[in-house]
């Protein structure tokens, strides 16, 4: 066994070193990607969204943080919104016609962030998305459970995360719907 002085769990390093949620600056848009590969894909008249609803079922808490696919009715009935499913989580149920299913088109991350280069903004359950998005500098609403993953602090609705300046949290509270929550989104 080797010896050492000091030893810390990855997980303190933060506390160990002073880190605050204020004090963590944000550094957007250091993921590139390819936007010409996807440059005739989305409807210039129409506001293009990459939408992801379904979380990893492995995941503990799966059930509360995958959102309806019911709850996007609204965005698919809006003639002036292009919804395009980016998740590669296998579906329950077919998606809605008028959303663009791009699970064909998806087998890297690479590809995924080729997509949402495309896009106008991302709308997610917490998943993997959320953070390429973020880290893309991509308009992103994080739609949340009130009892998320702790890694989003106390996110509150309507506010910016502490990881990305460009996403914002939407957290689903007491008796909403995830119809309600997205109605916030739209807004």
């Amino acid at each position: 066994c080797a010896e050492f002085d000091l030893h810390s769990p990855l997980v303190s390093v933060a506390m160990v070193q002073n880190v605050r949620a204020k004090s963590m600056t944000h550094a957007d848009g250091y993921i590139k990607a390819d936007s010409s590969r996807f440059a005739d894909l989305p409807d210039k008249n129409k506001k293009n969204i990459a939408i992801a609803f379904k979380t990893s079922t492995q995941h503990v808490g799966h059930d509360e943080r995958s959102i309806d696919q019911d709850a996007f009715n609204s965005l698919c009935a809006d003639s002036g919104v292009q919804l395009y499913y980016v998740s590669a989580q296998t579906l329950e149920k077919e998606l809605d016609p008028a959303i663009k299913d791009m699970r064909s088109e998806i087998h890297s991350f690479k590809d995924t962030a080729d997509i949402l280069s495309a896009m106008d903004m991302v709308i997610t359950a917490d998943t993997s998305l959320v953070h390429l998005a973020g880290a893309m500098g991509i308009k992103t609403a994080l739609i949340l459970d009130e009892l998320h993953d702790w890694r989003w602090f106390t996110a509150k609705s309507g506010q910016k995360t502490v990881w990305y300046s460009s996403v914002t949290t939407y957290i689903r509270e007491g008796e909403m719907s995830w119809s309600d929550v997205l109605s916030q989104v739209k807004e």
